[in-house]
């Protein structure tokens, strides 16, 4: 490697760690849930279906802002050989369902709901990588096809749940979802299997120390199709050792710029200031989640979808808004402050047939969910016993003590509490399938407001 500056190194290597950012940290939810067998976190082997059949809570610790709407249908495809078929199940009761797949970079190739496929009936599709040359057999003639930038996919698949009781109805739908490899559904020879590969481990906290981060990112660049446009961008990183296969050391000439830039990437992410309505920030103007094509050049608001809220779907699937300060600039902080957030009769977000909302609560810095007395972790249209007042209007009490008031407890959303917890937390207001305008951004949440003086608790 060409020696270097201090300033040229840190240069580089922030520029960078802002573009692999997503690309480690979708490397570290596949190192645990299916490359690495015996971790606690595995959930199944690659290109087989793994299921959550309990809903999610606070010691979920894999996906930054997990929902608690729906359980999860996980599967890694490996692409390398062949490419496979995705089978979704008919579901009769059209509750909301999607199967999301997500490319190396986090960018969304496809999401299979009933919105894109017109149906609730069962439904299949072909994913391929971005090296198979082969053509479609004549059974599968007018199958969706989706050609991925990745060697291997995240198919990320969420269910809705009505609740505990309405697991076993999920349980049910969740058996259906299947992958099956070309050649064995259209039943031909395989190909020769891929070689086998040594998977770099990743520590599971963050931030990723630098030397691992760039490691894995070399890694993980061998399984990505590279646009054009962007080889001068790599040909660039290269001058610090980061490139496609790339033995990545921190040589001493050039570590303080390369662990410097490092950390000036981090406080990018950090210090991201999204625009900002009644306190909320929304993904879907412009988008923080998307294909390819929308999120084209835009490697900073890439790399922010996947520091606060990893693998988000297309604003037209489904819009989040997210808080950390009220209204007036301040941090949420529930260790000085009790919150509200009333929503009227005519503020309640217009979702289509089958969609819904809920607002989910995390603790700060890890953006999980918060341990509380009575197991809820988000509230919104489905949650059982809420209370409307006559005019129908909806508040939803927000702070770390359980209220005493009995109105008050069957709306109260539980934020966190000294000392387990800092007192920082975020909201995220999700939509699933949104009316128009709210893909417009027309419709923004009411603010959540103080109930109560700094001080003021015991």
């Amino acid at each position: 490697m060409t020696a270097l500056g201090r300033s040229e190194a840190q240069e580089i290597a922030r520029d960078a760690y802002v573009f692999l950012y997503p690309v480690v940290e979708n490397y570290r939810v596949l190192f645990y849930q299916a490359a690495w067998r015996d971790s606690p976190r595995f959930v199944a082997p690659f290109n087989t279906f793994g299921h959550a059949t309990k809903l999610l809570d606070h010691r979920s610790e894999t996906i930054v802002s997990p929902n608690n709407d729906t359980l999860y249908s996980v599967a890694w495809l490996d692409l390398r050989a062949q490419p496979v078929v995705l089978c979704m199940p008919a579901v009769p009761d059209r509750r909301y369902y999607s199967v999301q797949l997500v490319d190396g970079y986090t960018h969304n190739v496809a999401i299979l709901s009933p919105r894109t496929t017109g149906s609730w009936e069962a439904t299949r599709c072909l994913v391929m990588g971005p090296n198979w040359r082969g053509c479609l057999p004549a059974e599968l003639r007018g199958i969706r096809v989706y050609e991925a930038d990745s060697e291997f996919v995240f198919a990320l698949g969420r269910t809705q749940v009505y609740g505990e009781e309405d697991l076993d109805n999920v349980r049910r739908i969740q058996s259906g979802y299947e992958v099956k490899l070309l050649s064995a559904l259209i039943g031909t020879v395989p190909p020769p299997n891929p070689p086998e590969v040594t998977y770099p481990p990743i520590m599971p906290g963050r931030p990723v120390e630098t030397e691992s981060f760039f490691a894995c990112a070399n890694f993980m660049l061998q399984y990505l199709h590279l646009d054009d446009e962007e080889l001068p961008m790599l040909k660039r990183f290269e001058r610090i050792g980061v490139g496609p296969g790339m033995d990545f050391n921190l040589q001493s000439d050039a570590r303080d710029g390369i662990c410097s830039g490092a950390i000036e990437a981090l406080d990018k992410l950090h210090s991201y200031i999204p625009a900002v309505r009644n306190g909320w920030s929304v993904n879907a103007s412009p988008p923080l989640f998307g294909t390819k094509e929308v999120m084209r050049g835009r490697y900073l608001s890439r790399a922010v979808a996947a520091h606060v809220a990893l693998y988000g779907l297309d604003p037209d699937e489904a819009v989040y808004y997210m808080s950390v300060e009220d209204v007036n600039g301040d941090h949420l902080d529930s260790s000085k402050y009790n919150y509200v957030l009333h929503i009227a009769a005519g503020q309640l977000p217009a979702v289509k047939p089958g969609g819904f909302w809920s607002v989910s609560m995390y603790h700060l810095p890890d953006r999980l969910l918060v341990r509380n007395a009575i197991g809820r972790y988000s509230i919104g249209d489905r949650t059982s016993g809420i209370t409307y007042t006559a005019d129908g209007s909806f508040t939803i009490f927000v702070q770390s003590q359980k209220p005493t008031r009995p109105d008050e407890l069957t709306n109260w959303l539980p934020a966190p509490y000294p000392p387990e917890y800092s007192g920082r937390f975020s909201l995220i207001f999700r939509l699933y399938w949104p009316d128009k305008k709210l893909s417009d951004s027309v419709y923004v949440p009411p603010p959540v407001l103080k109930v109560c003086t700094e001080g003021s608790k015991l």
